[in-house]
């Protein structure tokens, strides 16, 4: 679940020793995830996670994490 917090740990190191297979994602709304919203997708096993300190609007944060779980998953294939 991407989240523009900032404590939020980098979508990288959320990754790290994963396959594609046990990745789901969640981009937001423009004006972020309401409070209940992110107690929701806790609960449903989603971890948030930050693509770096910019905030990206939602049609290219899509592609932002895209190329990113797929640059950090390569070293993860089999």
């Amino acid at each position: 679940m991407l989240s523009e917090r900032s404590d939020t740990r980098p979508l990288k190191k959320i990754l790290a020793g994963r396959t594609a297979d046990a990745v789901a994602l969640a981009i937001g709304p423009e004006g972020g995830w309401t409070d209940e919203e992110f107690f929701a997708a806790g609960k449903a096993g989603f971890e948030e996670a930050s693509l770096g300190s910019l905030i990206l609007r939602t049609e290219t944060a899509v592609t932002a994490c895209l190329a990113s779980v797929n640059y950090a998953l390569e070293n993860n294939q089999e």
